[in-house]
Order: structure tokens, then sequence, then C-alpha cells
């Protein structure tokens, strides 16, 4: 092989390694070894720039989690001292309202019991049934004579 190597034959001994006869060129031809070496490092620049790119989009993603992370912590505690902050000021405000409430209710039945007894009492205040009235009427009359005597 006495021409010089094409663009696709340098790129086949690159990639796939050198035939015999690419090999014995190779040791001759100063020209063809140079094109051979550029495209190797310009592989290897490509290679170091992915790997160091790659890192940094690791490294970025990575410091965006620890922040997102971060950020919901934060969000959890303030989630925890809201809570924490309405259980405070929540349960007495409850508590309170809810004795007004039986406050009201006892006040009702009070005065709901007052107004039945008071009913009774009226029903009751009678000694003698309504039938037996004008007999003990009469009665209260004589006695009230004989007192007077």
């Amino acid at each position: 092989m006495n021409e010089h190597w094409k663009e696709d034959d340098v790129l086949r001994a690159v990639a796939q390694g050198k035939t015999w006869q690419q090999e014995q060129h190779a040791g001759e031809c100063v020209a063809c070894r140079e094109e051979e070496r550029w495209l190797e490092g310009a592989l290897s620049n490509f290679r170091a720039s992915m790997h160091a790119y790659s890192a940094q989009v690791a490294a970025s993603a990575s410091m965006a989690q620890r922040r997102e992370a971060k950020v919901m912590q934060w969000a959890f505690r303030f989630a925890a001292a809201l809570i924490v902050l309405l259980a405070v000021i929540g349960v007495p405000a409850y508590r309170a309202h809810r004795d007004q409430q039986e406050a009201r209710q006892i006040a009702l039945r009070e005065q709901q019991d007052a107004q039945l007894l008071e009913s009774i009492g009226e029903q009751v205040s009678y000694v003698v049934p309504t039938a037996f009235q004008p007999l003990a009427q009469a009665a209260e009359q004589s006695a009230q004579t004989k007192a007077s005597k």
C-alpha cells in the first residue's frame, strides 16, 4: 500500500484496528501516521470532554437534588410549625366554643325545667280535685266561722 490513506481508511484504522498492510504503510509514511495520531487525539479530547460534561451535569443534577431536598425539608418544617400553631391556637378556641355551647344548652334546659315546674306547680297547687272543690270550700267556710266565734 504505497498511496496515502483516504479519510475512510484512517477512520477504519483507528476504530477497528489496522490491517498488516496499513501497519506496514504507517511505519513508512509519516503523513498517514500523523493523520492517524491527529484523529486519535481528537477522539481522545472528545471523550475527555464528554466525561467532563457528564460529570458536570451529574454534579449540577446532584446540586439541584440537594437544593430540592432542602426546599422540601423547609416546606415540611413550615407545615409542621403551622400544624403546631393551629393546635396551640385552635384547640383552646374550639374548647371555649364547645364550653359556650354547653353553657347555652344547660341554660336552655334549666329554663325549660323551670317552666315545666311552674306549670306543674300551677296544676298541683290545688289541694283537692276539681270535683271536690265545692265541698272543700264549704269546709273552709265552716272552719272560718268557728274560728271567728
